[in-house]
């Protein structure tokens, strides 16, 4: 095995054993389908992937309310919204949705209307937070996926069951976390991304060997990044290659699509590799900063190297790069 011996992380759903009556918030269903399922199917391409201090009116989420479990009856979905992990008081964002599927779109305004805390946007801080979920009433009982037991905020649904459930589905959640975030403009574009970097690739390895060239407004050819991961961890020898395309947008977002990276050489044969990742780009403080999370693949392959020897790297199934511009 070529394996030389040597955190996104979104949130963990916790499997609880809930009875009809031990629950302080409710009686729980005997079987899931009665709760129908609702879930939120969000258009990413119109929605905004985090909350912008800077811009707070700005923020806007676009997307689909739809049940699994067409089925069942229920008497109406309600579309909610738990400001900063205070899910004893979720806000309603949309009440008395009766038909799905039911075209959904929320605004920072909405957001701020409907939190009675905030009277301002100016309230509202970087360790802030939002979480965005739907609320079904069936037989004139309420059926949150969250509950609160001792105090404790627990899912009513295990993470196994629900991951079967959004196989059927597609990419659509339960639940969506927006998290705050505060962006600072490129005057320049992608050119103020150029350069050489330093920090730490890959988790554990030097950034110093990464650079950055602006080939577009949006564009950055990006070269080293993934290279002392192959080479020192995989015990591969870049023989070709080394540089890929990122793309950069406006609001502080970063895109590696799918795309070859380097030829190695292992034994005498050569093997062929590729990128896929994303990330953030910062540039509010003294010099932009970066940070990336990724995955190298052997060509074709589903699974990046990351992900399949996780066990390897701490536990971690991609890759995370942070680094500052020099």
């Amino acid at each position: 095995m070529k394996l030389a011996l040597r955190y996104i992380s979104f949130f963990t759903i916790m499997l609880v054993a809930f009875s009809c009556e031990f629950d302080e918030n409710g009686k729980m269903p005997d079987d899931i389908k009665e709760v129908c399922f609702p879930y939120l199917q969000i258009n990413s391409e119109t929605s905004s992937p985090f909350f912008n201090m800077n811009d707070p009116e700005a923020y806007t989420l676009n997307g689909i309310v739809d049940v699994i479990f067409k089925d069942i009856p229920f008497d109406k979905l309600r579309v909610v919204v738990v400001y900063s992990g205070n899910f004893e008081t979720p806000y309603t964002l949309v009440d008395n949705i009766t038909s799905v599927p039911f075209n959904l779109s929320v605004s920072g305004n909405d957001l701020l209307s409907s939190i009675e805390e905030l009277s301002d946007f100016s309230q509202i801080t970087l360790d802030d937070n939002f979480k965005i979920y739907v609320i079904p009433t069936v037989d004139g009982q309420d059926y949150p996926p969250y509950q609160l037991l001792d105090g404790k905020v627990y899912s009513t649904v295990s993470a196994s069951i629900y991951n079967n459930l959004v196989a059927f589905t597609g990419s659509n959640s339960a639940d969506v976390n927006v998290s705050v975030m505060m962006v600072c403009d490129l005057a320049n574009g992608a050119n103020d991304l150029a350069g050489s970097w330093d920090g730490t690739d890959a988790w554990f390895w030097p950034g110093s060997g990464i650079s950055t060239t602006a080939i577009s407004a949006d564009t950055l050819l990006v070269n080293g990044l993934g290279a002392p991961f192959i080479e020192e961890w995989w015990g591969e020898t870049v023989i070709e290659g080394g540089s890929f395309k990122m793309f950069v947008s406006t609001f502080g977002t970063l895109t590696i699509p799918r795309q070859y990276i380097y030829t190695t050489e292992y034994e005498g044969d050569p093997y062929d590799y590729e990128i896929e990742g994303s990330g953030f780009w910062d540039n509010c403080g003294t010099k932009p900063v970066l940070k990336i999370s990724y995955d190298i693949y052997y060509a074709g392959d589903v699974a990046g190297l990351a992900a399949t020897y996780s066990a390897y790297l701490d536990g971690n199934s991609y890759l995370y790069t942070e680094i500052t511009l020099q």
